[in-house]
């Protein structure tokens, strides 16, 4: 007999690729073969998805300081694009979003300094990860 657990999870998603749980599907990241409102963060997901779904839950915290420098590079890119299309309030919701993803960055890259605390890097990679859902979810859509 299988868990709660496994049960529930694979339900929803099952509802939300047949179209019956749009709420489930709106928003967020794209899933693979969607395209991203631009070209800097799909290239920040390509390298962020890797340690979340791979390092992160085994607890390698050397990858992930490893892609660090990466991953900065990558967040310079989408500060550089700014708010794309967006104007008025909805323009003022996208600096906020950058805010907060560029200090999960910065956190993230001063966590993965030396070889400190492997937890505060896991925890801030989930910060990142958390920013950058937001993010890509507020961002303006391709005009």
């Amino acid at each position: 007999m299988r868990s709660r657990l496994t049960v529930i999870p694979a339900l929803v998603l099952s509802m939300a690729f047949c179209g019956l749980f749009p709420a489930a599907v709106s928003g967020g990241v794209p899933f693979e073969g969607e395209q991203f409102p631009t070209p800097a963060l799909k290239a920040f997901h390509d390298a962020m998805q890797p340690l979340v779904h791979e390092a992160a839950p085994a607890k390698d915290a050397a990858r992930i300081r490893a892609a660090v420098p990466d991953l900065d590079a990558k967040r310079s890119a989408i500060l550089r694009g700014g708010t794309g299309s967006a104007a008025g309030k909805a323009k003022l919701d996208v600096v906020k979003l950058l805010e907060a993803f560029n200090s999960s960055v910065t956190k993230l890259v001063q966590a993965s300094k030396g070889s400190g605390n492997d937890d505060a890097v896991l925890a801030a990679l989930d910060s990142v990860h958390t920013a950058f859902e937001a993010l890509v979810a507020g961002y303006p859509a391709k005009g």
